[in-house]
């Protein structure tokens, strides 16, 4: 065996060893992205309740104040923001097809009364609007509730998986 055999094995002893390490690195930078996505979707869930909370304020004082123009606008926002949550759930971090489900019906019934309202002034608006102000309702209270699930069980290195009253960790 001569030296440049010698050297040849050795060449590859060693990039075998850098290959093995590199994939080892790409498993664990693999794990921190789908960590930190994770902790994204999970604060954008957060942030989140504050502005459902405010639109179901809104909406109802805008049925109190029999306001139709204002109310028309707030259950357009609602749809947009309703969706917005339904694609949070539809990631991994907080699965939860029974908000999910409320959400959705939130969403069909905020249209029917927004189309139901066109060309109307006077109109009983909370009476127009009490299925939607109440699906609305529990959606709001269904997001704060699993918002109060992932804070509970939020470690310093992010949230375990909460959805569906299963708190099964990550």
């Amino acid at each position: 065996m001569s030296v440049g055999d010698v050297l040849s094995i050795a060449g590859l002893a060693v990039a075998m060893w850098q290959i093995w390490r590199m994939g080892r690195i790409v498993t664990a930078t693999k794990k921190a992205v789908d960590d930190a996505t994770q902790r994204i979707g999970v604060y954008n869930l957060l942030l989140m309740v504050p502005k459902l909370s405010r639109l179901e304020h809104d909406i109802e004082n805008a049925a109190i104040r029999k306001n139709v123009e204002e109310m028309r606008r707030l259950l357009r926002e609602w749809r947009e923001a309703a969706s917005s949550l339904r694609g949070i759930l539809a990631s991994d971090h907080a699965q939860s097809s029974a908000l999910d489900a409320l959400a959705q019906e939130s969403i069909n019934l905020a249209a029917l009364a927004k189309t139901n309202l066109v060309g109307k002034e006077n109109v009983d608006l909370p009476n127009a609007t009490k299925r939607v102000r109440k699906a609305i309702e529990k959606v709001c209270l269904e997001t704060s509730m699993l918002a109060s699930q992932i804070t509970s069980t939020a470690t310093p290195f992010g949230a375990r998986q909460v959805g569906s009253g299963d708190q099964s960790s990550n």
